[in-house]
């Protein structure tokens, strides 16, 4: 199982208790893996993201994706180290922080479809969509 912060909103809160200063996505990040079950750490899944797809670490948002195929089983996208370099969609891995800031960086608008998963049960919603309003 993987983990995502989008998944669990209470946790994409900026501030874990008033007065304290905002976590930032990477803490936020960590928060995700320590509360859900993982299959590896944080870091095992940045390395294999910038092995095999994409990692963007911005002071507003965290985000590792990758091209995959949208008919893919669900085996297959909980696999990092499998890539569909001509695919037809963006496998979100994890998001945390600002959901429009990441969106800017998906470098290919050709993809017509961003997956994620959600209570380990994959989604997709059309690139378009998720640009003009989140998921």
């Amino acid at each position: 199982m993987k983990a995502e912060a989008i998944s669990i909103p209470e946790l994409n809160s900026p501030q874990s208790v008033v007065g304290d200063p905002p976590l930032t996505p990477y803490q936020l990040a960590q928060r995700v893996y320590a509360t859900e079950p993982c299959a590896r750490s944080l870091e095992e899944d940045i390395v294999l993201h910038l092995a095999h797809g994409y990692v963007v670490a911005r002071p507003d948002a965290l985000a590792m994706a990758r091209p995959v195929w949208k008919h893919w089983p669900y085996e297959k996208l909980a696999s990092p180290w499998i890539v569909a370099p001509e695919g037809d969609a963006w496998w979100i891995w994890l998001l945390a922080g600002d959901l429009k800031t990441a969106m800017t960086w998906l470098p290919d608008a050709q993809r017509p479809w961003i997956g994620y998963e959600r209570v380990n049960v994959p989604r997709w919603v059309r690139r378009e969509r998720l640009v003009r309003g989140g998921f």
